[in-house]
């Protein structure tokens, strides 16, 4: 009877660190672009911040090319990247200069894309010490051959 008792409190301890979460977002920004880029993404997953995984990520990441204005997000003109993996584990070396704070999941990379140029690589970055039901994260990726920059994320918990 106690090693139920146990077990039981420690499923629901690992359960009570998991948290479903849905980041959107709408802007990406690249270095001396001051206007940034448009963006349509949206990543959703189950987070274990006892763990510091993520799992069931389903989602994408369209980012508009820099010099196109006053159009949609298209295959024609964009770099579109479709996201989707079982279980991803942090970066326990992670040293960041700029977004201290945060917990990184390397090999962040597209399964599947289209658009403009094949590929896109990078390292989604989300501050897990925040309470609040409302977070930051940032996708930093490389597209193609020609692209690259910072997607910024508005989390939630749901």
């Amino acid at each position: 009877m106690k090693l139920l008792i146990i077990l039981a409190a420690l499923i629901l301890a690992t359960q009570a660190f998991s948290e479903d979460v849905i980041c959107r977002s709408q802007k990406a920004i690249q270095e001396n672009e001051p206007n940034g880029m448009k963006v349509d993404a949206e990543i959703s997953f189950t987070v274990n911040k006892e763990t510091k995984e993520l799992t069931n990520v389903i989602g994408h990441i369209f980012v508009q090319q820099v010099f196109i204005e006053n159009e949609e997000i298209g295959v024609n003109n964009s770099y579109l990247g479709f996201f989707a993996f079982d279980k991803l584990s942090s970066n326990l070396n992670y040293k960041p200069a700029r977004y201290k704070g945060y917990t990184q999941f390397k090999e962040f990379d597209a399964i599947h894309t289209a658009g403009l140029e094949s590929g896109m690589w990078g390292a989604f970055v989300i501050d897990l010490t925040k309470t609040t039901q409302t977070f930051d994260g940032r996708y930093i990726f490389k597209a193609g051959d020609h692209m690259g920059g910072t997607v910024l994320f508005t989390c939630n918990n749901l």
